[in-house]
C-alpha cells in the first residue's frame, strides 16, 4: 500500500513538473495559433495585456528620457507619453493586436482593403517570407524568454517574456530591439 502511494505521488509530481516545463512552449504555440486563426479569446487567455502594456510603456518612457508616467506638469515629453499611453491602451488588446498583425490599426484600416487579389496570391516575383530566428530559454523557474530576430538583423531581437501564473504561463513582457544595447543570445 505504501509503495503504491509513493508511486502515485511520484507520478503526479513528475506530471506536474513536465507540464510546467513544456508549458511556456505550449503557450507560445497557442499564441501563434491564435494569431493565425484570428482568435481573440485565445489571445486573451495567453497574454497578460495589462502587464504587456506596462512593459512597453516603460520602454517608451525611457526612450523619451523620463521613466515615470505622464503627469500634469506639461512639456513635450509629457505630451508624447500621454499620446503613446493612450495609443497603447487602445491597440494592446486582443482585437487591436490582431488588427495590427493584419497591417491595420485599432482605429481602422491603414490602407483601403484590396478586393482584387487575396494576400495568398502574391505576385510571382515577390520574395517569400523569411522565417525568423527564434530561440527559447528559461531565465528562471518562473520566467521563460523567447527571442525573435529577423535574419537580416540577428543582433536586434525582440524578446517575448512569459511568466508563470500558477501551473500556466502567459506572455507578460515584450522587450523591443535596441540599436544601443543589442542582446547576445
Amino acid at each position: 500500500m505504501k509503495k503504491t502511494a509513493a508511486v502515485v505521488v511520484i507520478a503526479v509530481a513528475t506530471a506536474i513538473a513536465c507540464w510546467i516545463a513544456i508549458g511556456p512552449i505550449l503557450t507560445a504555440h497557442a499564441i501563434r495559433t491564435a494569431v493565425a486563426r484570428n482568435d481573440e479569446a485565445e489571445l486573451d487567455q495567453n497574454i497578460d495585456f495589462p502587464a504587456v502594456r506596462e512593459s512597453l510603456k516603460s520602454q517608451v518612457y525611457g526612450a523619451i528620457g523620463d521613466n515615470g508616467p505622464p503627469d500634469q506638469s506639461g512639456g513635450i515629453g509629457n505630451a508624447l507619453k500621454s499620446i503613446v499611453s493612450g495609443a497603447m491602451d487602445v491597440m494592446l488588446t486582443p482585437h487591436g493586436v490582431l488588427l495590427l498583425l493584419r497591417h491595420r490599426t485599432a482605429l481602422g484600416d491603414a490602407q483601403p482593403a484590396s478586393d482584387s487579389a487575396p494576400p495568398a496570391q502574391a505576385a510571382p516575383d515577390a520574395q517569400p517570407r523569411r522565417k525568423p530566428i527564434v530561440h527559447y530559454r528559461y531565465a528562471s523557474p518562473n520566467r521563460f524568454v523567447v527571442t525573435v530576430a529577423d535574419a537580416d538583423a540577428p543582433d536586434l531581437p525582440a524578446t517575448l517574456v512569459l511568466h508563470r501564473y500558477g501551473l500556466g504561463w502567459k506572455l507578460a513582457e515584450i522587450e523591443l530591439p535596441s540599436q544601443e544595447h543589442p542582446q547576445a543570445e
